[in-house]
């Protein structure tokens, strides 16, 4: 059998001895031979673990409050602030009183962004991830990861990149009109020359690059959860509590 899968027992929350890869008092665990028993057998209870991990089997199987409040706000702001972007450029006279107050805002909305983006990194790397649904291929998961480390870059790089522009210019960055948001370190001490060199790529990496690669990253995540709600194993209901826990699912994690 393969030694490299352990069974553990979904809701059993005592204390996992990794070196013996079971339960303390319980003989009755298993190592899996994956490449004998494709089919998995719900009525076990039981979830797939790599050795060397903990249990990742939260009661729910939910992400935390934290967690779910912070990619339900991140998503909004920034499906609002590329809307918002994308308006107020075009509406707007270069250059008039009108078009500077929606900069400001503008850039208040992306430094909260930033804000939120950096905390939300921050749970996330203190936390562990829902299982997924057993159901789900190893490619799909695979995906899966790479597109989410693919959407921190992306939530943390626009910001990023546009509060590197504007401690390009001499004006401060009011943040929501309450302080002085600080320029990032050395970019305001550029020579004109620097930063007409440095900004045309800056400008294009965070409005242009930046911006499209978020819009189809997120449509590419709707369509994929939109695709597995449907048909296949759900998966929404992990982070959007109005939907229930599907009923007798085994899980996998990663």
């Amino acid at each position: 059998s393969n030694p490299s899968v352990t069974a553990t027992p979904v809701g059993d929350h005592r204390t996992f001895d990794r070196r013996a890869r079971c339960w303390p008092g319980s003989g009755k665990l298993r190592n899996l031979d994956w490449r004998q028993n494709d089919k998995w057998d719900k009525s076990s209870h039981f979830v797939l673990m790599t050795p060397g991990e903990p249990p990742m089997t939260a009661p729910s199987g939910r992400y935390g409050i934290t967690a779910i409040s912070l990619h339900w706000l991140i998503a909004a702001l920034i499906l609002f602030q590329i809307g918002y972007a994308w308006w107020w450029l075009g509406a707007m006279p270069d250059h008039s009183p009108a078009q500077t107050a929606a900069l400001h805002i503008h850039m208040s909305i992306g430094l909260t962004i930033l804000v939120l983006s950096l905390v939300r990194l921050g749970v996330r790397l203190a936390t562990p991830v829902p299982p997924l649904p057993i159901e789900i291929p190893a490619w799909e998961r695979t995906v899966a990861r790479i597109s989410h480390a693919l959407f921190y870059v992306l939530i943390i790089g626009i910001p990023f990149t546009g509060w590197a522009l504007a401690s390009m210019r001499k004006p401060p960055i009011m943040f929501w009109g309450l302080f002085a948001w600080p320029h990032v370190p050395f970019m305001g001490g550029f020579s004109h020359a620097l930063r007409h060199q440095v900004s045309h790529p800056l400008q294009l990496t965070h409005t242009t690059i930046l911006v499209w690669a978020t819009v189809v990253l997120f449509v590419l995540h709707v369509a994929g959860a939109l695709k597995n709600q449907l048909f296949g194993p759900a998966v929404i209901w992990r982070m959007a509590p109005i939907f229930p826990r599907p009923k007798d699912r085994g899980e996998v994690v990663g």
